[in-house]
């Protein structure tokens, strides 16, 4: 009999069925099959039914059913699941669990810890992550699966990232090399998850001692990592190569440098999504405000703010406020050039903007109808110092 026949046979008994849905679920996560979340749906109820409820395979289908949830971004559902396969597999009164119940038992922990740090619940997500490593230093011992090191690897890179979140530094540094040292000896030198480990190594790095040198040199190596795995025209790449611009933005004199590399990343995102997608935008954007704090820039930067204003009307529409900030950056420019009437135009329909959007007695607005009242009546005549650098 095929498990087709057994799931159609209404004789067939809970626990046969439960062993066809539990492979078949398996299956379905691994091909990441948007039908996973009704398998292990029906494995939990049907483990009830088995082995009532207080048994680790119950636990074990409420965590796979948890991480179902937290992968489509249902965290409230993720959550709730995880809690109860935690729950079962710290009783007391749980019956005597294999290996994989140690396994499912750091995940749970894992996806409570994950989930928490999203509701900036720091301090709880510390202490589930952290409770989360040990068991999975247990299960290690217990097994030498890839899985176990793959969990390992989430839960190290997630108690960085909360590091990060804490201010801590140093600690994250830590946990990111930790991680970044697992994954090498794991998957080897070159493989695809080092890429956002090397980033975050990264991040960490410039907030901690603000060594640029080093950054740059971890980030240079996530990006050969990157186009190596995923292609030189592709969104990872991309993304690195905006954070090598920021690297050395951050370092000062290397402005020609990161101009470039926001140039690069802007192309990859273009040809890789669309020049309306947010990322495309985004890029040019950040390139705008960087190069308009920049003396010898700002001419430069007003033809690619004319082309991010209408890059904008097209994806977010005339009456946003993504084109309002673009206006406001162009008018500023422009008043700093000197070049009044135009500043005042710019700056006009800015206000018009921000007015529709947030009210015409929102603090920006106001800004900005202030600004204008100091620049009106000075005509087209050239400004040589003017009071606004960078943004109104």
């Amino acid at each position: 009999m095929t498990d087709s026949d057994s799931e159609d046979d209404p004789m067939t008994s809970p626990d046969v069925l439960l062993s066809v849905w539990l492979d078949r679920s398996r299956e379905l996560t691994k091909s990441k099959h948007e039908g996973s979340l009704d398998g292990w749906t029906r494995c939990t109820a049907l483990a009830r039914i088995v082995h009532g409820d207080t048994h680790w395979m119950l636990a074990l289908t409420h965590t796979q059913l948890a991480h179902e949830y937290m992968q489509k971004g249902l965290n409230e559902q993720g959550l709730a699941h995880a809690t109860k396969g935690r729950d079962i597999l710290l009783s007391p009164t749980s019956d005597d669990p294999p290996p994989e119940a140690v396994y499912n038992l750091s995940l749970a922990l894992y996806i409570i810890g994950h989930i928490q740090t999203l509701q900036k619940k720091l301090k709880e997500a510390g202490k589930s992550l952290l409770k989360a490593e040990k068991y999975s230093t247990r299960y290690k011992k217990l097994s030498s699966d890839t899985a176990g090191t793959r969990l390992s690897l989430d839960i190290i890179s997630a108690i960085a990232r909360l590091r990060l979140d804490q201010g801590d530094n140093a600690q994250a540094r830590n946990n990111f090399q930790k991680a970044v040292d697992l994954s090498k000896e794991a998957f080897g030198a070159h493989n695809s998850q080092l890429v956002p480990l090397l980033k975050g190594l990264a991040s960490a790095t410039l907030r901690g001692d603000g060594d640029t040198t080093a950054a740059v040199s971890i980030l240079e190596e996530a990006l050969q990592i990157a186009e190596t795995s995923f292609g030189p025209l592709s969104e990872e790449a991309g993304d690195c190569l905006v954070l090598l611009s920021r690297a050395h933005a951050t370092a000062g004199p290397s402005e020609t440098i990161a101009v470039d590399y926001l140039h690069r990343a802007h192309s990859v995102y273009t040809q890789t999504l669309n020049q309306y997608h947010s990322k495309a935008i985004g890029c040019k954007d950040e390139l705008c405000k960087y190069l308009s704090t920049k003396s010898g820039s700002q001419q430069k930067v007003i033809p690619l703010l004319n082309e991010l204003i209408s890059d904008k009307k097209t994806a977010f529409g005339e009456l946003s406020i993504e084109v309002g900030e673009s206006l406001r950056l162009l008018g500023t420019v422009q008043l700093t050039q000197g070049d009044v009437k135009q500043a005042a135009k710019s700056l006009t329909k800015a206000k018009n903007v921000y007015a529709t959007v947030l009210g015409a007695k929102h603090k920006e607005t106001l800004n900005i109808v202030r600004t204008l009242d100091i620049i009106v009546g000075t005509g087209e005549r050239k400004v040589p110092n003017p009071l606004f650098k960078t943004t109104v």
